[in-house]
């Protein structure tokens, strides 16, 4: 179930984003969406990261913008530390990481209060090339991308993938 704010001119909305599209009250109504810090990526199948798109696409008025920040997965993989051990506040955490088929993994495991622990954290290896296939299947324009909160160029070694886009006027006849 979706919750939404209002400030004077801004409303914030807050709900499941694969099922966007599914908000008939929301179609073409915002300026704007964002996707911060890494926050899609997480969805098994194709079929779920494409309704997030279409989603962003049916709730944007025409001219509406949306930007995207996700991890650059080529420069994750290539510094990509595959095992190590932390200590924090008197507690070990042996953490392993990798890329299999298609996801970034991170294993954690540590003990707290004498009890063993694992957490299994898993986002998808995502390009450009996805977020440009998932832009054109949606009916949104991919506008322009780069590597850093400051807008600089996109490169391989860039700390952020952040795509920017929006939803295409309608043509005048």
């Amino acid at each position: 179930k979706a919750e939404s704010s209002a400030t004077d001119e801004i409303t914030y909305v807050v709900g499941d984003v694969r099922k966007l599209h599914q908000q008939v009250e929301w179609e073409g109504r915002f300026d704007a969406v964002t996707s911060l810090f890494t926050s899609i990526g997480y969805f098994e199948s194709d079929a779920e990261h494409l309704n997030v798109f279409r989603g962003f696409e049916s709730v944007l008025k025409p001219g509406g913008h949306v930007i995207i920040d996700f991890l650059n997965a080529p420069a994750v993989l290539e510094h990509l530390v595959e095992h190590e051990t932390i200590e924090k506040e008197g507690v070990t955490f042996t953490i392993h990481r990798r890329h299999h088929e298609g996801w970034i993994e991170k294993s954690i495991q540590f003990e707290w209060r004498g009890e063993a622990s694992h957490h299994v954290e898993r986002v998808r290896a995502l390009d450009q090339s996805h977020f440009k296939q998932c832009f054109d299947q949606a009916g949104l324009e991919l506008v322009h991308v780069c590597g850093d909160a400051f807008l600089q160029p996109w490169t391989q070694q860039s700390p952020r993938l952040i795509v920017l886009g929006k939803k295409p006027t309608p043509s005048a006849s």
